[in-house]
């Protein structure tokens, strides 16, 4: 069940990556148990609740301005030997903004991750206390468009970071009997990159999006040893100032703060021919814990099913 902690818990911080503002980071879906290969669809729709400025006070959004984001995702990952494995992540994002005099959708690519994970700590045996570990590195290749490639009301055509992002980072995994446990950090580097001009802006625009990062605790539960899985999240992350450049200056924006708080549930659907299929869901708030500063702040409701090989 490790491995559907890990993976609600991507799903979800992907999905808040959405908005153009979020800045929840993402972390691959990895191989985490003991199979030889998985794939994994997930569909997450996200609602924008109100925005966190720089002063840290959030403000939430009249009834009267609606944004949201559906949000569909295909991972897979295979070991390419007994402790290495290889994956990579797409998506598709439709997002809609409407206000009562307006109304704009539209659906593009997302980007594009690639990841490559060794297991540092293998569980040879069983330990009381000792965790199983993996460490991993990951590119995101920006296949998404940019807030500073959009021109839609509301920025609805933004579905990407709009940078090039190396990350690294670990997953610890830890289970007795019915309870699990699992500690999920990274910190990544976007490298600079120089956008075009635009219809609203006629110099080219350099930004630099600087270092970012997040952890995660989570706690799940499997009553009676049996096939449900129910758990929780808490993931802070953040990301430096952003840089602008452009031919009268330079400029700073404010870092970027949030807070997810998530509940997950999980259901091992069959368990036969040599792999499993497991259906997933989880709802993820950003209201619910502070401070935020710099972000939008979403709820987010996911649901998905993996299929998972033996070894």
């Amino acid at each position: 069940m490790f491995l559907l902690l890990v993976f609600s818990w991507v799903s979800a911080t992907d999905a808040n990556a959405a908005p153009c503002c979020s800045g929840s980071s993402a972390i691959p879906a990895m191989i985490t148990g003991d199979d030889r290969a998985q794939i994994s669809a997930s569909f997450s729709h996200a609602t924008v609740i109100g925005d966190a400025f720089e002063g840290g006070l959030p403000q939430f959004r009249s009834s009267d301005q609606s944004e949201t984001t559906n949000f569909f995702r295909l991972d897979g990952a295979r070991l390419i030997s007994d402790r290495m494995q290889v994956g990579a992540g797409l998506s598709l994002l439709s997002r809609q903004f409407s206000t009562p005099s307006s109304h704009a959708g539209k659906s593009l690519p997302g980007d594009l991750i690639l990841n490559f994970a060794y297991e540092a700590l293998p569980e040879w045996e069983y330990s009381e206390w000792k965790p199983r570990g993996h460490v991993f590195i990951a590119t995101t290749i920006p296949t998404g468009r940019s807030i500073y490639e959009a021109n839609e009301p509301g920025l609805i055509d933004s579905t990407g970071k709009g940078f090039f992002r190396i990350a690294m980072g670990a997953i610890l995994t830890k289970r007795w009997d019915l309870w699990d446990a699992s500690f999920i950090t990274e910190i990544h580097r976007s490298l600079p990159r120089t956008f075009p001009p635009t219809a609203s802006d006629p110099d080219p625009l350099r930004v630099d999006a600087g270092f970012g990062g997040s952890f995660a605790l989570g706690m799940g539960y499997s009553p009676g040893g049996g096939n449900f899985r129910f758990g929780i999240r808490l993931q802070p992350s953040f990301n430096q100032p952003k840089e602008r450049t452009t031919l009268t200056g330079v400029t700073k924006s404010s870092r970027s703060q949030v807070i997810d708080t998530s509940l997950e549930a999980s259901y091992l659907l069959s368990d036969q021919g040599g792999g499993t299929w497991t259906g997933f869901g989880n709802f993820n708030d950003q209201t619910l814990i502070g401070p935020a500063v710099s972000s939008t702040l979403n709820r987010t409701i996911a649901l998905g099913i993996q299929h998972r090989w033996d070894r």
